[in-house]
């Protein structure tokens, strides 16, 4: 039976957030001694990765406005980033509080 020790949340040099199995074990009686993140600090890394995702697409989206002489895609930018900005304002409020 396969057991996953611990699954973490890391931040990459580039700044995104993800997920990754850190041990897999065949044998559930293996301990591991690394660390990861826990609890708020998870919640932490978690929040500034949605962060930065928003305002780098937020960005990308404000480019494409300029870049784009198509009157939809300027339209769907236009009623999307209001959104994005929304989200990026939540999750900065959340950061706040931890």
């Amino acid at each position: 039976m396969i057991n996953t020790s611990r699954v973490s949340v890391g931040k990459s040099k580039e700044g995104s957030v993800g997920t990754s199995v850190v041990k897999v074990s065949l044998n559930s009686n293996e301990s591991s001694t690394e660390q990861g993140p826990v609890g708020r600090e998870v919640d932490r890394q978690y929040l500034e990765g949605v962060i930065n995702r928003s305002r780098r697409s937020l960005q990308f989206m404000l480019n494409g406005v300029d870049a784009t002489s198509t009157t939809e895609i300027q339209y769907l930018i236009q009623r999307t980033a209001p959104a994005m900005m929304e989200n990026m304002d939540k999750a900065q409020a959340l950061i706040s509080k931890i």
